[in-house]
């Protein structure tokens, strides 16, 4: 390492072990940039030299703090490797409970952000790979699948997160898509009603021409989320997860059943606002 690369390291470190120490003291996101650099005692240039956003200097942070994973989970070679895989969770759980909020928030960005960072082939999911590939040669796991297949999951549950934005993105794309539908089964329902003067005739025609439609529709839908939720984020498969079950529930029991079930158990209270509306303009 020449003497520049080596001045290089050193501000990264700086930088690091800066942020590190503001992220303890106030928490995360209380934590602005230009306190970093103040701290660090660099300008605010030459930390985004080192880290292009805020997110990428938190990953760094993480693959620093992860680095001697490797040797921690190696380190207890007397113990059954599935009692080391459950030896982990229990470690991150009984420090989280014991550190104070800014530590528990500094944490958990830190996990969001090794989520980026845990691809296959990265050391961290390559720590997994080998503990689980060395638990099927001394038979203590037995799996039918490959080693980076399980190692994903166990890096997943390790990473993931529900992150805030999931949820009300889930809500936001449901609602919008099962309003969709159920509006233009009801126009079909509400369209017969006005032909046959019957809620249960109106119901059981209205169903039955827009069936098809919409069951197509929610299948296509179905099948492009799951297709989703094979990305490579973490945050991705969770937000194309709960679209497919949403999908799905809608399309199965919102649409098939408790809509008509709903429709035919008011009967002709379905439709009292039109009818109030079609007698006050016939009056005026």
């Amino acid at each position: 390492m020449n003497r520049a690369e080596r001045r290089k390291a050193e501000v990264r470190e700086r930088i690091l072990t800066a942020a590190f120490e503001l992220f303890l003291s106030q928490g995360v996101s209380a934590t602005k940039i230009d306190q970093i650099c103040e701290r660090a005692d660099i300008a605010s240039r030459t930390f985004f030299n080192h880290f292009p956003t805020r997110q990428d200097m938190i990953g760094a942070l993480a693959e620093r703090r992860l680095v001697n994973l490797h040797d921690v989970v190696f380190a207890r070679t007397t113990v059954p490797i599935p009692q080391r895989l459950v030896a982990i969770f229990d470690d991150i759980a009984s420090t989280l409970a014991d550190s104070g909020d800014t530590y528990r928030e500094m944490i958990g960005e830190m996990l969001t952000a090794a989520d980026h960072s845990a691809h296959r082939g990265s050391p961290f999911h390559d720590t997994f790979v080998e503990l689980v590939k060395d638990g099927l040669a001394r038979r203590e796991l037995h799996t039918h699948h490959d080693p980076q297949i399980v190692a994903d999951i166990i890096v997943g549950a390790l990473t993931g997160a529900i992150v805030n934005w999931v949820p009300l993105s889930i809500f936001a794309f449901l609602y919008g898509l099962s309003m969709d539908y159920e509006v233009f089964i009801l126009t079909r329902v509400r369209e017969e009603y006005d032909a046959t003067g019957s809620t249960d005739e109106a119901v059981v025609r209205g169903l039955g021409r827009t069936g098809r439609l919409v069951t197509s529709a929610a299948l296509i839908l179905f099948l492009a989320f799951v297709a989703l939720a094979s990305g490579p984020s973490i945050e991705l498969k969770v937000l194309a997860t709960g679209l497919t079950a949403g999908i799905a529930l809608d399309a199965t029991v919102v649409r098939a059943l408790v809509v008509p079930a709903l429709v035919t158990l008011l009967g002709d209270a379905n439709w009292w606002w039109p009818r109030r509306r079609k007698a006050r303009s016939a009056a005026l």
